[in-house]
Parts: structure tokens; C-alpha cells; sequence
């Protein structure tokens, strides 16, 4: 089975190593796994930022997703780190190389930060209402929680379970 991982913002690396570690078996992107066909065969998640206009909507493959691990992140820290994401992007820099300089980041909060909230809740309120219906196949946990020294390893725990609460 195949679930969809979504986490604005929250340490995209770091989830996705997680994962493989958990499972022994990759997390693939929106964005590859809408054009590669077999990439189900191949993934234990895929990470999205849908419905945010970076992601990839997904809803005509849901059949092959047994659930979603929504991890959210403060807004507070979720935005400045999508901003230097983007930053790098459009820079062409490696990814996780760079800090915008703070007069970018201040442009960008006087003339985004609203937006962005917005696209934030946005995609919250997507998952939460996806999966309304079947709560147990939406696994919901904080990247502040996952990352904690006391609590991390029980939010990993319970990732884990998820992970595995489906055959496969």
C-alpha cells in the first residue's frame, strides 16, 4: 500500500529518510508519481504540498492510497522555511543549501505572508475534510512533536504503526 504524506513545510528531507528507515522502502514526490505509472510499485508515500499551487493534485489515483500521514509544522517556521526553498529554487541552488538574505524574507512577508497563511490552512482543512469520513486512515502529528527529544520517539512509534496498520 501506498500512502500520501503531506508536510507544509516540516523537514521534507528528514521525513522522507524517516520513513525509508521505518519501512526500507523510498517516498517518491506528487510530481513523480503523477507521470510515472508503476511508481506505486516502487513507494511507501508520496509527498505532497496539495492543494497548494507547488503540489500535484493526486484524486484520480486515490484507489492506490491506503491513507495519509499529515505532518503539519508551525506556520511561524513553515513559511520562512517554504520561503527559502523557493529562494533556492529560483536562485537554482542546492536544496537545504541556503538562507535567503532577511531583506528577501521581509519582501516577501509584506507581500505574501497572507497568502501563504492562507495556502497554509488551505491545505489543513483539505486533508482534514478528505478524510472526514475514515479518520483512522489519517494519521495527524506535529514535525515540532516528531522532532522533540522526549516525544519524538513515541510520534515515530506511532508513524510506524501507521505505516504498517495496512497489508503490504
Amino acid at each position: 500500500p501506498t500512502y500520501q504524506a503531506s508536510f507544509p513545510g516540516s523537514g521534507a528531507r528528514m521525513t522522507h529518510e524517516l520513513i525509508r528507515a521505518l519501512t526500507g522502502i523510498a517516498i517518491s514526490t506528487d510530481h513523480s508519481y503523477a507521470v510515472e505509472t508503476d511508481r506505486h510499485r516502487h513507494s511507501v508515500a508520496v509527498k505532497t504540498h496539495w492543494p497548494d499551487p507547488n503540489g500535484v493534485p493526486l484524486d484520480d489515483l486515490d484507489e492506490q492510497f491506503h491513507g495519509a500521514v499529515l505532518i503539519l509544522r508551525h506556520p511561524a517556521k513553515a513559511i520562512p522555511s517554504f520561503f527559502n526553498f523557493w529562494y533556492e529554487r529560483v536562485h537554482h541552488l542546492p536544496n537545504h543549501s541556503t538562507r535567503a538574505p532577511l531583506e528577501e524574507w521581509i519582501k516577501f512577508r509584506d507581500t505574501g505572508l497572507v497568502q501563504q497563511l492562507q495556502y497554509y490552512q488551505e491545505h489543513m482543512e483539505f486533508w482534514l475534510r478528505k478524510y472526514e469520513q475514515n479518520r483512522d486512515k489519517l494519521l495527524v502529528v506535529t514535525y515540532e512533536d516528531l522532532t522533540d527529544d522526549e516525544k519524538g520517539s513515541a510520534v515515530t512509534a506511532r508513524i510506524a504503526e501507521f505505516l504498517n496498520s495496512a497489508e503490504g
